[in-house]
């Protein structure tokens, strides 16, 4: 459970202020991004839509094959329409499809040397660092994940290594492809006014990510 003592910070993305209160708080749909000259911060999930409103959704084949892919190596607990919707639909669906494939990579990785039976416990830790970064410990529920399990997934994720990364994905997807499609994201958020508007002049970075 998150402690009560532990202050997270709130950014609203409609007026460019910023709040603080306890971590406990924190609503399921607030993640946390790194903004630039504000730090780390929580936002509502649903801002990403309005980023989605200035952009279409990304149609190819080659980010179909790669999300096909990344589907097919996940835990059979996802839903794989709206997963997929998702993905196609994020504000940055190329920085949101590299993180996905980081926590593939990560639970093929810690799996083997779990418990029997602890897919579900080593996803919850996994999702809990990609949406809460450094306060991820605090937003594990230890009735049902336990605190050293945790810890462990906790510790090898942040050991992970970008070669590790592409070792794991080098034969699955066409990682030149995915350069190619980061890029041309990055260039789109520089050339978007309507964007910058809509987000106050920043660009929201998930925290845990592989660049």
């Amino acid at each position: 459970m998150a402690s009560d003592n532990v202050q997270v910070r709130l950014f609203d993305h409609e007026t460019g202020k910023i709040s603080e209160i306890p971590a406990a708080e924190l609503a399921p749909n607030m993640v946390a991004f790194e903004l630039p000259r504000v730090g780390v911060v929580y936002m509502d999930a649903a801002a990403s839509l309005l980023i989605g409103e200035v952009f279409p959704p990304i149609v190819s084949p080659e980010w179909e094959k790669m999300v096909e892919t990344l589907f097919a190596l996940l835990p059979p607990f996802f839903e794989k329409d709206f997963f997929v919707d998702g993905l196609r639909t994020d504000g940055f669906p190329v920085q949101e499809l590299k993180v996905w494939m980081l926590v593939a990579a990560l639970y093929h990785d810690i799996l083997p040397s779990c418990p029997r039976g602890a897919n579900l416990d080593v996803m919850d830790v996994l999702l809990a660092l990609v949406n809460n970064g450094k306060q991820a410990l605090q937003m594990v529920d230890f009735e049902y994940v336990g605190r050293d399990l945790a810890i462990s997934i906790l510790n090898r994720a942040q050991a992970f290594t970008l070669a590790e990364f592409t070792a794991f994905w080098k034969d699955k997807v066409d990682l030149d492809q995915l350069r190619l499609l980061s890029e041309a994201e990055s260039r789109r958020w520089e050339t978007s006014s309507e964007l910058r508007r809509k987000l106050g002049d920043y660009k929201a970075e998930p925290l845990w990510v592989v660049k």
